[in-house]
């Protein structure tokens, strides 16, 4: 498995887009003049949907015959398909949620939390193949997203968000 520029362009883009989308929407969740959320919702989804649309179809749907077999994968399949756009949906609103209520940084670390212990998952049941850095990586940065979580909350170190406010609540 190697690097190819278009793969290292697609990520790092993503992960660009991924940063101002999160900041962006919590700029307009939060303060005033805050947008509600399926409002939100209505003005973020489309273009998602535009750029993801037109990234695959670069990438992945070059060929006649890739948008044939892309078609038939749907058509075989509808249920799956809008059962996914279902749950796509409600990451999404989930997401903003995550982003209003709790911050963008917060729903970051969710997510680094979530990739990790997913792809841990899935090479613990066989699905995967990892070498012994890949789960290394994977490993590690599911555990410090615990230990993170567990220092935040006030349960290591003694310190933390929810420690202090219990204090203030207490007197």
């Amino acid at each position: 498995m190697g690097l190819s520029s278009l793969g290292l362009f697609l990520q790092l883009s993503a992960n660009l887009s991924e940063a101002c989308r999160v900041v962006l929407s919590q700029r307009l969740l939060s303060g005033t003049g805050a947008l509600p959320l399926v409002e939100m919702q209505h003005h973020v989804a489309p273009w998602q949907s535009v750029f993801l649309l037109a990234a695959s179809a670069a990438v992945e749907l070059r060929t006649p015959s890739d948008r044939a077999a892309a078609l038939h994968a749907v058509a075989s399949y509808p249920l799956i398909f809008a059962c996914a756009s279902g749950l796509g949906l409600g990451l999404q609103v989930g997401a903003l949620l995550v982003i209003k209520v709790a911050g963008s940084v917060t729903m970051k670390l969710l997510g680094i939390g979530k990739n990790g212990a997913l792809v841990l998952f899935q090479a613990a049941r066989g699905a995967e193949n990892l070498l012994s850095h890949q789960l290394a990586g994977h490993a590690l940065s599911t555990v410090a997203f615990f230990v993170y979580s567990l220092v935040r909350l006030g349960y290591v170190g003694g310190a933390g968000g929810a420690a202090e406010g219990r204090k203030a609540k207490s007197l």
